[in-house]
């Protein structure tokens, strides 16, 4: 579960919060006038969840794929291009 830390203790604490991270896979709330602001992580909880999002996208890609939901890269990239011009 995740702790929650108003902004202003964070700041106060940074060092002693930080530490824990270490110790705990739990991630750390910042909040501002009570409202989530920012998520604070140890690095290797950071790496597990980015790991676990970019599996989740893989497996929607190829979920994609078997279910013949493509284009091809030309018409993509030309797509890209369109909305993103290069400068």
């Amino acid at each position: 579960m995740a702790r929650k830390y108003p902004l202003s203790e964070f700041i106060e604490n940074a060092d002693e919060i930080v530490r824990c991270l270490a110790d705990d896979e739990d991630s750390h709330v910042l909040t501002r006038d009570g409202k989530p602001v920012a998520v604070v992580m140890s690095y290797e909880q950071f790496q597990i969840t980015e790991k676990a999002a970019l599996l989740a996208i893989l497996a929607i890609g190829e979920e994609s794929v078997r279910q013949g939901r493509t284009k091809p890269a030309d018409e993509v990239f030309e797509r890209l291009q369109k909305r993103w011009p290069a400068t």
